[in-house]
């Protein structure tokens, strides 16, 4: 019993020393990759590429990745040269740089290749990619090793670290993978080689966070890319430099020469989406292939700014099968351009608008129309506006009412509710939809619920600019200073009216365009500073004499102020509005006390 005891204890020992032995190897491998739970930590781009992609066999049957993993960058590192296709293991995966930035060994690959059947959810957190050198080269940066230093490059060609093989994209139709840039700042705005920053091809991609992407490259594009989804934070894509270097588009949309696809924009309610084209020779979006859509959905707020002017600066160009953009309940939308942002450059000239109620939308173009069509819109084109929707928009080229560049070339508008159209003449462009409510309008035209109008019909050929809403606002409640100055030798024993000796004028101004005949009314009323005062304060409007207390009473109503296109005013000069009441019975003193007026809807 005893021998057979220590032979199986010596059976033991040989077995222990083997797995210490084997375990001082791996350790030796795995010498800049750390884990605790499901956060892993490296220091070097060949060990990122080795969990990302398995490039020095990490993972295996004994060791797994977890179903949800962080990767963790903990200094500059340079991705290798290599087009690695993405562990199919992995599930969901963010890479966290912690703010570092990150080069790559070449710029033709240094990627994360997504299978087409792919169903990753992967997140790049925290990038800090800026340069504002003239190269693409870079010395003294760490190695793929991350042993020593060398020579790289800033960028690819290919995105950051996440991209997809183009080889693959012409027979791929969809995608459940993911790819979403979480506070990743990349801002390189020089010409420099390569330096297109998304590149996912057909992997839908999202942000969340704080995003800035800013690029200027010659020949190629800021992202060949299949969306645009933000779900939180704010997000500004901007390219160009001001001149023309853009090949076909800032952003090729679903970069796979297929027809009849729709390219979405999806903005949360919250978010924020920048688009910026600041090149002078290309489109914000154009398609290679034809019959591909566009919709817009807007729930946050989207900025689209295209600063060119030629009609090849438009926001969608060649391939584009129409545009759908819905400006949805409480979102704000705002497409300023330099040439008209919807032509015929199109090649199917369709333009499908949604206002919904509390929306607010502004199209303006500096030298040119929002729309530039030679004949009107056909294709089921249709502009639909909900009662409460805003819609500005402005022509800087010429006068064709403010919204067309001429009154042939209409689209339709169906009105579900009420709204007025109003017409006006401007110099400036609107910074949002309230912006023409300090202006006097030319004409205005209420369009009733249901009703379907020509755009030629919404404002006069002769306006410039042109604001649909349905809203009842007052720009001017009888705000201002208003002064009595009175000896008590002036006052006669009976109660007597007092003029104002100084101050303001008393002005309303209200705009009410939520119907064809106003309905509102103004109401006042009076708290005094010093109890027991030795007058009363009264409203004076014509032959009707209204006494103001703490309780507020009508002093003005819609009936008896002057219209102008569904502007309403009325002007009270000293003797007449606000006025006190008297007599020499009263003590002499300073007293001061506030008036309230209420804007209130109804007669």
């Amino acid at each position: 019993m005893v021998k057979r005891f220590l032979i199986r204890l010596g059976i033991a020992m040989v077995s222990l020393v083997g797995f210490c032995f084997l375990g001082v190897n791996l350790q030796i491998v795995k010498a800049s990759i750390t884990v605790s739970g499901s956060n892993y930590t490296v220091t070097s781009g060949n060990d990122l590429f080795n969990l990302l992609a398995n490039t020095s066999s990490y993972w295996s049957s004994s060791n797994i990745p977890p179903e949800n993993m962080t990767i963790k960058v903990a200094n500059t590192v340079t991705l290798p040269a290599s087009d690695s296709t993405l562990y199919s293991g992995l599930k969901n995966v963010t890479v966290d740089f912690q703010q570092h930035q990150f080069y790559v060994s070449s710029p033709t690959s240094s990627r994360i290749l997504v299978p087409k059947a792919s169903s990753a959810q992967l997140t790049l957190s925290n990038v800090n990619n800026t340069s504002n050198s003239t190269s693409n080269s870079i010395s003294n940066v760490p190695s793929p090793s991350g042993n020593g230093v060398g020579s790289y490059y800033y960028n690819t060609y290919y995105g950051m670290l996440f991209s997809a093989d183009f080889g693959l994209s012409g027979g791929t139709t969809d995608c459940s993978a993911q790819i979403t840039y979480n506070n990743v700042v990349y801002d390189m705005p020089n010409s420099v080689a390569y330096n297109q920053p998304l590149t996912t091809y057909f992997v839908p991609i999202n942000f969340t966070g704080n995003n800035t992407i800013n690029t200027s490259v010659s020949g190629q594009q800021l992202g060949e890319i299949p969306n645009i989804k933000v779900s939180s934070g704010t997000t500004t894509l901007s390219g160009g430099d001001g001149s023309a270097k853009f090949a076909g588009a800032m952003i090729y949309p679903y970069y796979n020469n297929l027809n009849s696809k729709v390219f979405p924009i999806d903005i949360s309610s919250g978010s924020t989406l920048n688009l910026d084209n600041k090149d002078t020779g290309v489109p914000m979006f154009a398609f290679i292939g034809t019959n591909n859509a566009v919709t817009i959905n807007n729930n946050g707020t989207l900025n689209a700014i295209s600063t060119g002017t030629t009609s090849s600066t438009t926001l969608f160009g060649t391939g584009t099968n129409g545009v759908t953009l819905n400006s949805n309940a409480g979102s704000k939308t705002n497409i300023k351009t330099g040439t008209a942002a919807f032509n015929s450059k199109m090649s199917t000239v369709k333009l499908i608008g949604n206002f919904a109620n509390t929306s607010s939308t502004v199209i303006t173009s500096t030298n040119s129309s929002p729309l530039d069509n030679s004949s009107s819109w056909g294709n089921n084109s249709l502009m639909t506006v909900s009662t409460g929707a805003k819609l500005a928009t402005y022509s800087g080229g010429f006068n064709g009412g403010g919204l067309t560049n001429n009154s042939t070339s209409t689209i339709p508008f169906n009105f579900v509710g009420g709204s007025t159209s109003q017409g006006y003449t401007s110099t400036d462009v609107p910074s949002d939809a309230d912006s023409y409510l300090v202006l006097t309008p030319n004409d205005s035209v209420f369009n009733t619920f249901g009703s379907t109008v020509d755009s030629s019909k919404l404002t006069a050929i002769t306006d410039n600019a042109m604001l649909i809403s349905s809203q009842l606002i007052g720009t001017e409640l009888g705000s201002g200073t208003y002064n009595w100055n009175y000896g008590l030798d002036k006052l006669t024993s009976s109660s007597q009216y007092l003029s104002r000796t100084s101050g303001d004028t008393v002005k309303f101004r209200v705009i009410d365009t939520r119907a064809a005949k106003p309905n509102f009314s103004i109401t006042a009323s009076y708290t005094e500073k010093q109890l027991g005062q030795p007058f009363t304060m009264w409203f004076r409007n014509g032959m009707t004499e209204t006494q103001l207390s703490t309780n507020a009473q009508t002093v003005l109503s819609s009936n008896n102020m002057s219209a102008n296109n569904s502007v309403y005013t009325a002007t009270f000069d000293s003797d007449s509005g606000l006025l006190i009441k008297a007599n020499n019975k009263a003590k002499s003193g300073s007293f001061s006390g506030i008036v309230d007026w209420t804007l209130s809807n109804g007669l």
